[in-house]
C-alpha cells in the first residue's frame, strides 16, 4: 500500500510509528549488561547478588546512539485518592512529544495508539485483566469521549490532573549509552573488549514540575535524581 505524502492518515501514522532519526529514545542502551539478580531498570548498584564467574573475550561494541526522552506521568486525583494514569501496566501516553492534546484548548487529539488504549479500557478490560487492573484510565474517559472537553477543566478541576516528572515513559532510571555495564557481578574477566563510537545525546531534565528531584510517585526503583537530570 502506498500513500500520498500529503495524506492526513499517512502523516499521522508517521508521527506515531516512525522514528526518522534512528536514535533510541528510551532511557538506556547497552552493548553488554551484566547485572545481579533482578531487573536492571532500577538504579545502578542495587542488584548485587547471585551473578558470578563470567568471562567475556574478543568482543567489539560500537555505534550505540541514545537520545533519552523524559516523559511526564499524569496523576489523577479522585474520590479514592491519587493514582497514576496508565495503560498496559506502564504510563504509555506520551504527554510530552505525542499528539495527545491541544495545548491551547486542552481538547483530546489522540492518535491510533491512544484511541486503541482508551477503547480497550472501555470494552476489553475483563479480557485483558485476568491477573488484575491492567489499565487505570477511568479518570480521563470523559475527556476523551466527550467532544470539546478541556483536560484541565473536565470536572476534576486544575487540581484533579497534574504531571509528575523525572522519568522515562516507564519510570525507569535513565542511564544513557553504556558500552559495558558490570553491576553487582562477582568474579568476572574481560579480555580483548573494544568499545568505541558511543553517543549519548539528551536534553537536561524538565523543570515543568518544579525543582528537579528524585521520582516520588513510583516506589521501589531507587532512581538517582542526578543521573536522571
Amino acid at each position: 500500500i502506498e500513500f500520498d505524502e500529503d495524506d492526513p492518515q499517512w502523516i499521522a501514522a508517521k508521527k506515531t510509528f516512525l522514528n526518522p532519526t534512528g536514535w533510541l529514545d528510551g532511557g538506556s542502551a547497552y552493548g553488554i549488561l551484566l547485572n545481579g539478580e533482578g531487573t536492571a531498570v532500577v538504579n545502578i548498584g542495587r542488584r548485587t547478588t547471585e551473578t558470578f564467574d563470567i568471562t567475556v573475550k574478543n568482543v567489539e561494541i560500537h555505534d550505540l546512539r541514545v537520545k533519552p526522552m523524559e516523559n511526564f506521568w499524569a496523576q489523577i486525583t479522585g474520590g479514592s485518592g491519587n493514582a497514576i494514569a496508565h495503560g498496559f501496566f506502564f504510563e504509555t501516553i506520551d504527554w510530552n512529544h505525542g499528539n495527545v492534546y491541544d495545548e491551547d484548548t486542552g481538547y483530546y487529539l489522540g492518535d491510533a495508539y491512544t484511541d486503541i488504549l482508551f477503547a480497550a479500557n472501555t470494552f476489553l478490560r475483563d479480557e485483558f485483566c485476568p491477573l488484575g487492573p491492567l489499565f487505570f484510565l477511568d479518570g480521563l474517559q470523559e475527556w476523551v469521549f466527550t467532544d470539546e472537553t478541556d483536560v484541565w477543566n473536565q470536572g476534576l478541576g486544575p487540581a484533579g490532573l497534574s504531571f509528575r516528572c523525572g522519568s522515562d515513559i516507564q519510570s525507569h532510571s535513565a542511564k544513557g549509552a553504556i558500552g559495558v555495564r558490570i553491576d553487582g557481578v562477582q568474579n568476572f574477566e574481560l579480555e580483548d573488549v573494544h568499545i568505541h563510537n558511543l553517543h549519548n545525546w539528551g536534553d537536561l531534565g524538565s523543570d515543568a514540575c518544579g525543582e528537579y528531584e528524585e521520582i516520588v510517585f513510583e516506589t521501589g526503583v531507587d532512581v538517582d535524581k542526578d543521573i536522571q537530570y
